[in-house]
């Protein structure tokens, strides 16, 4: 069952880009988490937007919030995704999809990930970011969640496909809204 907005975070260990293991409720602990699951570390549009998330990260350091990307595929390969796209932020290995099924990171089909609704974004990624070889579930859909520091859920987004994240906009927003309702870093 997804997460809903409120329910308790899962707390679970992974391994980050240099294979130490780290329990995911370390980085909420003292800052609320942006925590983005990528569909595999090859995917165009999961490059496209882990660049976007990296060329905004003053802005998200300045919300008062820590980012994280998961991402399917062992240390080693998540290492070269992290090198790759000069990502400054965890990024966590979930070969096994433990984080993805625990946090209901839903799965998608044919249509939801190489149908025509994605084929415009998805060409305009692997012109400028690339594309790699699929590692892991090529039906993983995208997801975010933005946990606070009590590890509560405060937001969700579930992608409908391939394409579809939040905008860092509304990232941002949904950390103002934290900020305004709970105080600084709640």
């Amino acid at each position: 069952m997804p997460l809903q907005l409120g329910d308790s975070a899962p707390t679970l260990s992974l391994p980050n880009y240099k294979g130490a293991s780290v329990e995911i409720s370390s980085l909420w602990r003292e800052r609320p988490l942006v925590l983005v699951f990528v569909r595999h570390a090859g995917c165009p549009l999961c490059r496209a937007h882990s660049a976007e998330l990296r060329d905004e990260r003053d802005q998200f350091e300045a919300a008062g919030a820590n980012v994280a990307l998961v991402a399917m595929g062992n240390p080693s390969q998540v290492s070269q995704f992290r090198e790759f796209n000069h990502l400054p932020f965890e990024c966590l290995a979930d070969e096994k999809q433990i984080a993805y099924k625990a946090y209901g990171i839903p799965r998608g089909n044919m249509s939801q990930v190489a149908g025509p609704s994605v084929w415009i974004a998805g060409f305009q990624s692997i012109w400028k970011h690339g594309a790699g070889a699929i590692i892991g579930d090529k039906y993983q859909l995208p997801g975010t969640v933005i946990v606070d520091t009590t590890g509560k859920v405060r937001f969700v987004y579930h992608g409908r496909d391939s394409s579809d994240w939040p905008t860092n906009e509304a990232l941002l927003n949904a950390l103002s809204d934290l900020k305004k309702a709970n105080g600084v870093g709640v």
